[in-house]
């Protein structure tokens, strides 16, 4: 029996110490988390602005960072190439 709890004790350890590896990957990636580092999501009507082709000039987007929420107007729109 003692071998046997071990080997589940061992077992349960090691998925324990996995899942909070996991864990901190996730967090690390959690947009709160991208966002505490200076980057901001973008939204136009509610919805995530992921390139430039959606933003046109004059329309009012919301720039959501870390630590709140600002409402703009876009006044000038550069694509790169």
């Amino acid at each position: 029996w003692h071998q046997l709890n071990e080997k589940i004790n061992n077992q349960l350890q090691f998925k324990t110490n996995r899942l909070n590896s996991l864990s901190e990957i996730l967090e690390q990636l959690s947009p709160r988390s991208i966002q505490s580092k200076g980057w901001i999501m973008a939204f136009k009507e509610g919805k995530l602005i992921s390139s430039i082709k959606q933003v046109s000039e004059g329309e009012n987007l919301s720039l959501d960072f870390a630590d709140g929420i600002a409402e703009t107007t876009v006044n000038k729109v550069e694509k790169r190439e």
